[in-house]
């Protein structure tokens, strides 16, 4: 869709009866295209201007409403024929999908795949806090074993620091 104005100085007024030409009005165009897979084009639109208004007074329409309709089918013979050349934009898009695919596909299994790391290593970490944890409840009890012998006088007290030989 569309307006347009003009303004056009003339030389001379004899035409068009004024020293400047004035033409205004709106168009419109509107329409669908539909392309095939053998290379066949078809368009069918439509034009319409409407409100075509000049200023000159040697206009005998003034102001002027026209329509046009337009079918047009166009086939390649030479450049672009056949279902090949044409398909080609198809079976890359197609291609694209697949590899797009398979590249979402691999980055669920990478993600997977740390996720799965990363349970471990919390496991990992779990057992050996739970490791830690008994040996410190050992050392507490053998601490606390050499500190009575030391009071009984079974050992030396220096040797309540010492861990007993295995």
């Amino acid at each position: 869709m569309g307006f347009s104005h003009t303004t056009q100085i003339n030389a001379s007024n004899f035409v068009s009866g004024t020293a400047a030409l004035t033409a205004s009005g709106k168009n419109l165009v509107y329409g669908l295209q539909q392309s095939f897979w053998t290379g066949t084009t078809v368009q069918l639109y439509s034009s319409s201007t409407f409100g075509y208004n000049q200023n000159a007074s040697t206009a005998q329409f003034n102001p002027v409403d026209y329509g046009s309709v337009n079918l047009a089918i166009t086939q390649n013979l030479l450049n672009g024929f056949g279902l090949a050349v044409n398909k080609r934009a198809y079976h890359k898009a197609v291609n694209n999908l697949r590899t797009n695919d398979l590249v979402f596909k691999e980055q669920v299994i990478a993600t997977v795949a740390n996720v799965v790391n990363l349970y471990w290593d919390l496991v990992t970490f779990d057992d050996e806090l739970k490791v830690q944890q008994e040996t410190l409840r050992l050392d507490t009890q053998l601490y606390q074993d050499n500190k009575k012998r030391a009071e009984l006088g079974a050992i030396a007290p220096i040797d309540t620091f010492r861990p007993k030989p295995t």
